[in-house]
């Protein structure tokens, strides 16, 4: 049984007539009968009655013909659906990416290239941690992921796209708060509230920091995101120490530079070698890598 027959099978059963059928499929209607005769003798049934020119399916013709066009639909569903995604203009492109850029970074890069190509591309996001991004992208979850770098990872590319900087939060009403610039022995008095030290990239930087200067600072809270860091701060609980973002903006603190410029994260775009890329991947993908970017 191959594909062809049910094709015909199909329109024959919508004709109830093999000239008719044969002229419209385009092919002789002796390959037409060949071809129903065939399928006949493999589903070991018959399908077709026909009595002079009248033609009409028996019983299990019809019932066959349910599964067929039930098949049919299916198959040139998922056609549509492969072509979309092909399409440089339609498809679909699945992205992990961290949150700190969820706020600002995606949604504007991603309003910028629609804005620019005036494509119809639809973005499957989803925000969440570097290691869950690499994991998506080696199972194939993500076509693409916005993340830190990870070392080890030969199957990845990985392409830097920007920076984001430390800075020091307090409380408006904190003795600090008057500061033009504090070092990092200078806020290490305090307690802190920062990353976590242990899953997160910019927490294991930290941690790595303080250590080479030789500074032991009390952990009052270690979190894993710059909206928890900032809330614990206004409320008091401590000095924090985070990346500078947007988001900061919605509470009530005072940031201070540090007297270094500590990058806390390299952002990178990440993508398998390996892997096949439709047309809007690729597109998107060029977009990204020629657009000069700035996050922070």
């Amino acid at each position: 049984m191959n594909l062809n027959q049910l094709y015909y099978f199909k329109k024959l059963a919508e004709l109830k007539h093999f000239t008719r059928a044969a002229q419209e499929l385009h092919i002789s209607q002796p390959s037409l009968s060949y071809s129903i005769a065939s399928l006949e003798e493999e589903l070991g049934t018959t399908l077709i009655q026909r009595d002079g020119r009248i033609i009409s399916l028996t019983e299990n013709g019809k019932e066959f013909l349910t599964y067929t066009e039930a098949s049919l639909a299916e198959l040139e569903m998922g056609i549509k659906i492969i072509k979309k995604n092909e399409n440089v203009q339609t498809g679909k492109i699945e992205v992990g990416y961290i949150n700190t850029l969820g706020s600002n970074f995606m949604p504007k890069l991603i309003k910028e290239y629609i804005e620019t190509f005036h494509y119809d591309t639809t973005f499957d996001l989803y925000s969440s941690y570097t290691a869950e991004i690499i994991a998506g992208l080696k199972s194939g979850r993500f076509d693409l992921g916005f993340c830190s770098y990870v070392e080890n990872e030969a199957d990845l590319c990985f392409f830097p796209i920007s920076t984001q900087k430390l800075v020091i939060v307090v409380p408006p009403d904190h003795e600090l708060a008057n500061e033009k610039k504090l070092t990092l022995k200078r806020v290490s008095e305090y307690p802190l509230v920062t990353y976590n030290s242990y899953a997160n990239s910019l927490g294991i930087l930290l941690k790595n920091v303080f250590n080479t200067n030789q500074l032991h600072p009390a952990i009052a809270f270690a979190l894993n995101d710059e909206a928890s860091i900032g809330g614990f701060v206004s409320e008091g609980f401590g000095v924090g120490i985070l990346a500078n973002l947007p988001l900061l903006s919605q509470f009530d603190l005072k940031i201070i530079p540090l007297d270094i410029d500590l990058k806390t994260r390299i952002v990178y775009c990440v993508y398998r070698k390996n892997q096949y890329q439709t047309g809007s991947i690729r597109s998107f993908l060029k977009f990204v890598k020629e657009k000069e970017i700035r996050i922070y």
